[in-house]
């Protein structure tokens, strides 16, 4: 077996591990999201900004987590389903606010929000005990 100087097999085995803590994450975030983004669909208008809170806010914690993982245990991948969890309230605000602002500028600040929301997960939540 030959070595691996950069780490490359432990990342890619990281990258295999946090893919079905994404599809626990999609399972609060598709059963209350889902109906929002359908029936409200008439109140706002969807861009591919509103459909990225599936992908990037876990993302960006799942970059972090494999950057810097130091302290955590596997327990803290429970934070991933807490983003799941807080991103459906992206298109209920959407939905509510829809008519009164910008509705791009609007989908992309509350991208970045749960971005941030994501962040701030990583870096406050101390490691949990298993």
């Amino acid at each position: 077996m030959h070595a691996d100087p950069t780490g490359l097999l432990k990342y890619l085995g990281a990258v295999g591990f946090l893919i079905p803590i994404w599809l626990f994450h999609l399972v609060p975030l598709l059963i209350i999201a889902g109906p929002v983004w359908f029936f409200g669909r008439k109140r706002a208008k969807w861009s591919m900004w509103d459909f990225a809170i599936v992908a990037i806010p876990f993302a960006v914690w799942g970059v972090l987590m494999i950057a810097n993982d130091s302290g955590k245990s596997l327990s803290n991948l429970v934070e991933g389903l807490i983003i799941g969890c807080v991103a459906p309230l992206a298109p209920i605000i959407r939905v509510l606010i829809a008519e009164r602002q910008n509705q791009k500028v609007l989908a992309v600040g509350l991208l970045v929000v749960l971005c941030l929301v994501a962040t701030g997960l990583w870096a406050f939540v101390p490691g949990l005990p298993e």
